[in-house]
């Protein structure tokens, strides 16, 4: 592939979680700083659920195209302008006195930003063969933490630095220049096979369709069952740890941007090492390793939590992304030529709304429990996340990447010709689903 696409792919997954990630983490800090109440600013949080449904439109973008001006190209290009321009509103609002409008702009932000992932992510299934999808997605979930740092981080300190318009401003800058390798991308043309599967295929429907190839059962209780015990972690580290007597800054620092730029190393590797192994296997290595990190956070929020606490949140970030990057090739694999955008959409919005519903229930249940007891139940899920994993491994490999097994997927070997690779790997699968009926 390219370089200048995998440039365009790491420009993409940065750029999108940029804006994201200020307005869920830097912005409330930003807002409770300056005397806001906690129940203003919890609304803001409201906004991630704009990313759980955004496959609600993801087969829009499937079927409308834009001529000459392409079709996922065009929608990244409408996208990353609308980022800036809401950008530029913001910045003339004050956040204390003007709340409720930069929360309704706020809030189509997050639409175009979940608008431009999932033409991001029907681009990146176009472009990457099955030999570069590992590598490929270990760019999106690096790019994905690298935004959320500086986003979640680095904006507050410019706007420490540069005021709130200029800040923003300077945000909205970054949106406009990552529209120039989207403007010089020249996306790959679609055959008429090609456009008559995608008119046939993309619709509404597709969002039940795709859960109806064989397989896809099991699937579906992977996605979510990986994703169970980890996101229950998470929300305790951030009250844990200030129960435990750390500052506000240290708790920032750790899991806002030390933790996630070691866990890059983490993803790197990840990429490197699914050129040759399945996924699967990634999934079922690294599981264990994610188990054992939480119970030795299970001291959290009392005076026992000791130095094992760093290291251990640490290989925690390690492992999830880790696992991410693997899940999402996974997801990557089980895509259709003409409706990339529906396919991967659905299916990782049913990844992601299961750390939202955990992540929430842990809260509640660490309330009633306590940390060390609550942790222990998400470790014991992840164990059981393992189990399920390791019985169905073989029904969990997919088109076009290695078996678990080590042979290769149902599709055969790889080949060597790009994007047409791409396609060609996961015809048999979009033929199977559109089979089930028109839209």
């Amino acid at each position: 592939m390219k370089t200048s696409n995998w440039i365009l792919l790491t420009a993409l997954y940065v750029s999108q979680f940029l804006p994201v990630a200020f307005f869920f983490m830097g912005l409330p800090v930003i807002l409770r700083d300056q005397g806001m109440g906690l129940e203003q600013i919890g609304a803001l949080y409201g906004l991630g659920m704009v990313w759980v449904l955004k496959f609600l439109w993801a087969p829009l973008l499937d079927r409308v195209r834009f001529g000459r001006f392409g079709h996922y190209r065009a929608w990244l290009l409408l996208a990353q302008a609308g980022i800036a321009i809401v950008l530029v509103l913001v910045s003339q609002l004050d956040p204390l006195t003007q709340f409720p409008r930069m929360l309704i702009l706020a809030l189509v932000m997050t639409g175009l930003a979940a608008t431009q992932d999932i033409a991001a992510d029907a681009t990146a299934c176009r472009l990457l063969p099955p030999s570069l999808r590992g590598a490929g997605n270990a760019i999106q979930v690096a790019g994905g933490v690298l935004g959320l740092i500086l986003g979640g981080g680095g904006m507050i300190y410019v706007y420490g630095a540069l005021g709130w318009q200029v800040g923003l401003l300077f945000m909205a800058g970054i949106m406009l220049a990552v529209m120039i390798p989207i403007l010089r991308f020249r996306e790959p043309g679609e055959a008429p096979d090609r456009l008559a599967r995608s008119a046939r295929n993309a619709g509404m429907s597709r969002l039940w369709r795709v859960w109806l190839q064989d397989g896809m059962g099991s699937w579906a209780i992977t996605l979510i069952v990986v994703n169970i015990g980890v996101s229950m972690v998470f929300p305790m580290l951030q009250t844990g740890l200030v129960d435990a007597g750390w500052s506000v800054t240290a708790v920032g620092s750790l899991l806002n941007v030390t933790a996630p730029l070691v866990s890059l190393i983490a993803v790197a590797l990840t990429g490197l090492v699914l050129v040759r192994v399945s996924p699967v296997v990634v999934i079922l290595a690294v599981l264990p390793i994610e188990a054992l990190a939480a119970l030795a956070l299970m001291p959290i929020g009392t005076a026992e939590a000791g130095r094992l606490i760093v290291p251990a949140i640490i290989v925690l970030y390690c492992a999830h992304h880790s696992i991410s990057t693997a899940v999402v090739t996974l997801i990557m694999a089980r895509t259709g030529p003409g409706t990339e955008g529906s396919d991967f959409t659905v299916q990782h919005s049913l990844f992601l709304l299961t750390g939202f519903v955990a992540g929430g229930g842990a809260m509640q249940l660490a309330a009633a429990l306590g940390y060390g007891p609550s942790i222990a139940i998400a470790a014991g899920v992840m164990g059981l996340a393992f189990v399920f994993c390791l019985a169905l491994r073989r029904r969990l490999a997919a088109p076009g990447v290695p078996a678990a097994d080590g042979a290769e997927g149902s599709d055969g070997p790889d080949k060597a010709d790009g994007a047409g690779e791409a396609e060609t790997s996961n015809r048999g699968w979009a033929e199977t689903i559109g089979a089930a009926g028109p839209n």
